[in-house]
This record gives C-alpha cells, sequence and structure tokens, in this order.
C-alpha cells in the first residue's frame, strides 16, 4: 500500500492499532460493521485496500473520533470511492430512498424522545414506542433503501437503525429523558446516524466530514451532552 501524500497513517495498520487498543476481536468487529472477518483481515495487513464507508463505520464502534475516516482523505481513496464519485446521481433513487429513511430515523426519534419525557403508564409507553417507528414511515423507507441502495448504504442504514431500535426498547422499558440508559443508546444513534449521513456524502461524490473538522470530539455528541460531561 503507498504511503498517503498527506501524512495519514494508512487504513490498514490504524484499523488494527485502534481494534487492538479497543480490545475487540476481528471476528467481532466484522459481526458489528457488517464485513467479513476474511476482508477485514485483509484489509489490517494491506491485502485489500480499505474503503471510506468501512473507515467510518469502524470509527463508530471503535469510538476513534474520526480517526480511520481522516486515514482516507487522501488520494489513497479506494478505486471504489473514485468510480461511487464519478458515477453518482443526486437524483438518483438510491439517494432519494436513502435520504428518505434519515428523515423516517430522525422523525421517529423525536416522537422517542418526547415520549421519554411523558409520564406514561407502561402500557402507553409500549404502544406509543412502536408507534412511533410505524408512523414515521421508517419501515417502508428501510425497505426501499433496502432494494435499492449500495452494499455500502444498507450497511450503515441497517446500523442505524438497529441503534434506533435500541432507544425505543429502552423507552419502551421506562428510560426517561434523563436517564444513563437512555443516554448510552441515544449517543450510540447519534454516532451511527453521522456514520450514515457520511456514507450518503460519498455516494454523492462529496468528501467525508471529521468530527475535528466541526470542533467535535467525535459524533457522539457526548462531548456537548449536560447530562455525560
Amino acid at each position: 500500500m503507498t504511503a498517503d501524500p498527506y501524512g495519514h497513517e494508512p487504513m490498514g495498520p490504524a484499523l488494527r492499532r485502534l481494534r487492538q487498543a479497543a480490545e475487540l476481536s476481528l471476528a467481532a468487529l466484522a459481526r458489528q460493521v457488517h464485513y467479513s472477518k476474511g476482508y477485514l483481515s485483509k484489509v489490517e495487513t494491506g491485502q485489500a485496500r480499505g474503503t471510506l464507508q468501512l473507515a467510518v463505520l469502524c470509527d463508530v464502534v471503535l469510538d476513534t473520533g474520526g480517526e480511520l475516516a481522516a486515514c482516507m482523505e487522501g488520494d489513497d481513496r479506494t478505486a471504489e470511492g473514485r468510480g461511487l464519485r464519478a458515477s453518482a446521481d443526486p437524483s438518483s433513487l438510491m439517494i432519494q430512498c436513502g435520504i428518505d429513511l434519515l428523515i423516517a430515523m430522525d422523525l421517529a426519534h423525536n416522537r422517542l424522545r418526547h415520549l421519554a419525557r411523558a409520564d406514561a403508564d407502561a402500557e402507553r409507553r409500549g404502544v406509543e414506542s412502536l408507534r412511533s417507528m410505524q408512523d414515521s414511515g421508517l419501515y417502508s423507507a428501510r425497505e426501499r433503501l433496502l432494494v435499492s441502495g449500495s452494499a455500502a448504504l444498507v450497511t450503515a442504514g441497517e446500523f442505524v437503525f438497529r441503534r434506533l431500535v435500541d432507544i425505543r426498547n429502552e423507552v419502551r422499558n421506562g428510560a426517561d429523558l434523563d436517564s444513563t440508559e437512555y443516554h448510552r443508546a441515544y449517543h450510540a444513534f447519534a454516532a451511527a446516524l453521522w456514520a450514515y449521513r457520511m456514507t450518503i456524502r460519498v455516494e454523492l461524490g462529496q468528501p467525508a466530514i471529521t468530527p475535528a473538522q466541526l470542533d467535535l470530539i467525535d459524533w457522539s455528541d457526548r462531548d456537548t451532552c449536560p447530562a455525560c460531561r
């Protein structure tokens, strides 16, 4: 693998270093980012090129603050990424479905936040938490993306969808907006949502943005959260 002209550490060694620092096995990381263990092993050893989408997902799982995405900022972008930039059509069905899912997840999360503030009994929380997901159009948007999206976009979308389900489950089980349970689920969702946004940007041919470019430590919102500082 050639050196990055901007001085960033290559993706493979950086991924191995950060994964080992997090004390996470290759198999465990593969399960969480939905890539094969064999492919991740080849990325770490330089036998396969990493992708920006993979870097963003691993940044979320390993809580690196965008370090792996930064490794991909130079000219050493993947051939896959260059092809996406050359061919991406902002008006395409795939991009529209990706944005539709993003909006639906935001609507569902806002309703769940409102429910987490409410003094509701267990039965109402159970009904309303499910309705929050259904009424937002989330499930139909997810299905449209599953059949029209690229592998990278579907993977990132499924990752953030599962984090939203975690919030729904905590709210359904009685977590309020100030609880540790809610914040643990919310910050994981926030990080995954930013990773999904970055994947959409790459599909549109735009460079990904790192947290540091917006004066943030990472995408989780923990550093600006009064309840978590």
